[in-house]
């Protein structure tokens, strides 16, 4: 099992870079955002699966057979359709950073600004892991909540996630990336208050879970597809993998941080946890866009 999560990891890496990449030059900020709300989609269904067949007695295999059915059918369906993958012609605006833009000749590593990206997709997924992998952990040891109804309540994040990157894809070609980086960062401000405030009704936690995943809907896809404009589509694509590897990081390592933690200081600083990283991902947008600027 663990061996073969390697190439597992290592196709689903090589996939999120690639399309994640194809739609930030080839495409505008409202496919950018759709593209991450099927993830959340996505994200939802796998459990359910999942869950489908543990419940009537079946063994996990079957979830997995189900899936690895679904992603061969994904497969095909892109071979099938390759003359369909053909750039659009959508003109991306340029910007070199008064640095030779040639991936060939340069680090893009040493490209201005490329550090403080690498920084905020950090601080994000670490934020958005922790929020998603620790809601129902913290409304069960703080709140009077049930586990049953806790585990219910934590697709709440994910709810949020995924409506606001339905919506975030109705108006951020009109707003632009960093306006809704700017959107998304002020939403899950209020959300990560309203979680953390005591002595209020579980239904104003309940809703700030939810505005925390609203909040971060449209941070993740303005980012990316930033990209290309940020720092030129000679570049775009190996920053692009750069970044999903930087993001994966967080993702990795914070959640299972904050677990220890838990254990010396209780579900309690689940919240001041979630503001740390949340001002450390709007100090590095900050000095993005500066060093773009």
């Amino acid at each position: 099992m663990c061996f073969w999560a390697l190439p597992l990891g290592l196709g689903s890496g090589a996939v999120d870079a690639v399309i994640n990449n194809y739609i930030a030059v080839n495409y505008s900020s409202r496919h950018m955002n759709w593209l991450h709300c099927f993830w959340g989609a996505g994200a939802m269904v796998g459990p359910y699966i999942m869950g489908f067949f543990l419940v009537r007695g079946m063994t996990w295999n079957a979830g997995y057979l189900t899936t690895a059915i679904i992603v061969i059918v994904i497969l095909l369906g892109v071979m099938s359709t390759q003359r369909l993958w053909k750039p659009s012609h959508i003109p991306q605006p340029a910007n070199d950073n008064g640095k030779n833009t040639n991936a060939r000749s340069t680090s893009v590593l040493r490209i201005r600004g490329v550090k403080y990206a690498l920084l905020a997709f950090f601080a994000y997924c670490s934020m958005e892991g922790t929020a998603m992998l620790w809601s129902a952990t913290f409304l069960v040891a703080t709140r009077d909540i049930t586990a049953e109804a806790a585990a219910t309540f934590s697709a709440l994040v994910y709810i949020g996630l995924t409506a606001g990157r339905v919506s975030a894809g109705f108006v951020s070609n009109k707003l632009g990336d960093k306006q809704m980086v700017r959107i998304g960062l002020a939403v899950a401000f209020v959300g990560i208050i309203l979680v953390w405030l005591p002595f209020v009704p579980d239904w104003v936690t309940l809703a700030g879970l939810v505005i925390v995943g609203l909040g971060c809907a449209p941070i993740f896809p303005a980012l990316m597809h930033a990209t290309p404009a940020h720092f030129g589509q000679q570049n775009s694509q190996a920053l692009v993998g750069i970044q999903m590897a930087s993001a994966y990081t967080g993702l990795t390592l914070v959640p299972p941080l904050f677990g220890v933690m838990v254990g010396w200081w209780g579900a309690g600083i689940f919240a001041p946890f979630l503001f740390v990283f949340f001002l450390l991902n709007l100090g590095a947008v900050v000095a993005l866009n500066k060093s773009v600027a």
